[in-house]
């Protein structure tokens, strides 16, 4: 197994569509951090001999990073058009 740093994450933006996306990192970004969750149900029963039992429930991922506030830069303007535009972007971070 390779190790890899947070700060070696690239962010990548789909400029493509849903179906035939097209990958283009965004290289105006640092501290880029993939957070994924998941939530838990306690199906503990009598059966279970006094231990408590869990189970995986919902999932949830957020990607943080930061930007340099860049107007000319591609991806910046992207990211700050579709916040302010309530648009979706779909983005992919990789090692």
């Amino acid at each position: 197994m390779s190790t890899r740093l947070g700060m070696d994450a690239k962010l990548y933006r789909n400029t493509g569509s849903y179906g035939a996306p097209t990958w283009v990192e965004i290289q105006n970004v640092k501290d880029v951090t993939l957070n994924l969750e998941k939530g838990e149900a306690d199906v503990t029963t009598r059966a279970n001999q006094g231990w408590r039992a869990t189970v995986g429930t919902l999932k949830d991922a957020s990607i943080d990073f930061q930007m340099v506030w860049d107007t000319d830069d591609a991806g910046f303007t992207a990211v700050q058009q579709a916040f302010f535009g309530n648009t979706p972007l779909e983005f992919a971070v990789m090692d």
